[in-house]
């Protein structure tokens, strides 16, 4: 992993993994400069200054972002019918963990995002039903997999959950956030909001 500034000039680089192939996923960065990067079955959180601030072990190709204040998110798998989504502190304290459990069929979250106000944002594919505090279901029996998006606010309290009628969000999905219609393309299979957000 390296840094460069934008002319070009070289500013720190770091290695990461064994003398065997190792497999990394692209790293997540925020406006400050942070990063963080999973190798494997670890993720690895630095500083501006490319110092290590901490390190834990997650389900491998977790998808993981970071915040304006540093702190970092992730989803990661389990060998439960569930996953779960994680919000650590940038020293690696944990801030609160969502469980999801998967009710029937199969699900993943396979991006996730924050935008400027510290929510949470993340989706992917499902083939049956999720509960994220409501019901996310698979409405239609046309292909094998459809999409859900859920966000949740900076305690990791529940805003939205969302679905579509479409096939592997992996494959269609370019997360974006600031979007005033987020998956506009789509054809919305349903929209469940608590009730008690306007």
């Amino acid at each position: 992993l390296a840094k460069y500034t934008p002319s070009g000039a070289h500013v720190w680089s770091r290695r990461f993994g064994g003398p065997d192939d190792d497999f990394a996923l692209p790293p997540a960065v925020n406006a400050a400069g942070d990063v963080a990067l999973q190798v494997e079955e670890e993720i690895v959180r630095l500083d501006t200054a490319g110092t290590e601030r901490f390190r834990r072990t997650a389900w491998p190709r977790s998808p993981l972002a970071l915040d304006a204040a540093g702190n970092l998110v992730f989803a990661e798998r389990s060998l439960e019918p569930r996953f779960s989504v994680a919000k650590l502190d940038a020293a690696g304290a944990t801030l609160w963990v969502k469980e999801v459990p998967v009710l029937d069929g199969g699900a993943s979250a396979e991006h996730i995002t924050t935008d400027g106000e510290g929510n949470v944002i993340f989706a992917g594919d499902i083939n049956g039903s999720i509960d994220v505090g409501v019901v996310i279901a698979r409405r239609s029996s046309e292909g094998d997999m459809q999409t859900f998006l859920v966000k949740l606010d900076p305690s990791g309290a529940l805003v939205y959950g969302l679905g579509w009628e479409t096939r592997y969000v992996s494959q269609h999905l370019r997360f974006t956030v600031g979007l005033s219609k987020p998956f506009a393309s789509f054809r919305m299979m349903d929209a469940i909001f608590p009730s008690d957000v306007g």
